[in-house]
């Protein structure tokens, strides 16, 4: 009797060049998946695919035949929020969005998966108690309705008839990106800044978590909807920097910058860096998911060891 194939899933990850992106590929060919990427850049590498979004074009050949899209894509949130880099922000989520979708469309193809990376800042700035996901945003600004409007475009693969998960990411960290690189910067000359009083929440999770629970998604299919990602215990940002301070650097000053002085140089944007959401994570442990980094301590010293 000959032997049956297994045939490899193919999984299209967005945001070719991001530190999740990067690190779920690695995870993914450790669990015998085919990995190709959709990258603003030209490649020669066979699994690299280019797409456009200023003139609608993607390499169809990323889409075809492909059994889960994971939609990681977007220009930097921590960049200044210029009027010009707010539409990049946009763009790079929802034009994305909405050009992967058409193309499916076109060439009549229905992903299983649809996997879309929003943020916490659904839920806006100013939040009572914690946050579950049929929760709305109690008060509106830029970021709800950005990611409102990101979470619309994933909503639209229901059409296509794919399962649909939209990923409510809360602060990731990773010595290669994100806070965490800006704050060990600033720890190399024993200088820590924190924001205000540094009393507001520090919803987190580290980014080997990230990838490992888009795997989880991907292999149970009963899993769909909405979903905060964070971890378990809540903490403050107070807390994050001391923790910083025990494990890089004991002797690093710790700065305290008021609201008012931050508001003068970045405006707008300042109001993230005082949002006080926190994030409910009984979702992700109903869907039976496990942390390997619950702890802020063991999370930080993953990444300076």
């Amino acid at each position: 009797m000959p032997r049956s194939i297994s045939v490899k899933e193919k999984v299209l990850i967005t945001g070719a060049n991001g530190l999740i992106a990067k690190k779920l590929g690695l995870l993914l060919e450790k669990n015998n998946y085919q990995v190709c990427y959709l990258s603003t850049k030209k490649s020669n590498k066979k699994n690299i695919f280019y797409w456009n979004l200023s003139n609608d074009v993607i390499e169809m050949e990323a889409l075809s035949k492909t059994d889960h899209i994971i939609h990681l894509a977007g220009y930097s949130i921590s960049n200044i929020w210029t009027k010009k880099n707010k539409q990049k922000m946009f763009d790079s989520r929802i034009k994305s969005s909405q050009l992967i979708f058409e193309k499916c469309k076109e060439i009549k193809h229905t992903p299983k998966t649809y996997i879309s990376a929003s943020a916490m800042g659904y839920y806006g700035l100013e939040t009572d108690g914690l946050k579950k996901e049929n929760d709305i945003p109690q008060q509106e600004n830029w970021m709800s309705l950005l990611c409102e409007e990101w979470e619309k475009k994933a909503d639209q693969f229901k059409e296509l008839g794919s399962r649909i998960l939209k990923l409510r990411l809360s602060l990731i960290l990773d010595k290669n990106g994100g806070i965490l690189e800006k704050i060990l910067l600033g720890f190399y000359f024993r200088i820590g800044l924190v924001f205000g009083k540094g009393t507001q929440p520090f919803p987190w999770i580290h980014s080997s978590d990230v990838a490992k629970f888009i795997l989880h998604c991907i292999q149970n299919k009963e899993m769909n909807g909405p979903i905060n990602l964070s971890t378990q215990k809540q903490i403050t940002l107070n807390e994050f920097m001391l923790s910083m301070q025990r494990n890089i650097q004991k002797k690093t000053i710790l700065i305290y910058i008021p609201k008012w002085i931050i508001q003068i140089f970045i405006g707008e944007q300042a109001s993230m860096l005082f949002s006080n959401v926190k994030l409910s994570v009984s979702k992700m442990k109903e869907y039976g998911f496990t942390w390997d980094y619950e702890n802020i301590d063991q999370a930080i010293q993953k990444e300076i060891l």
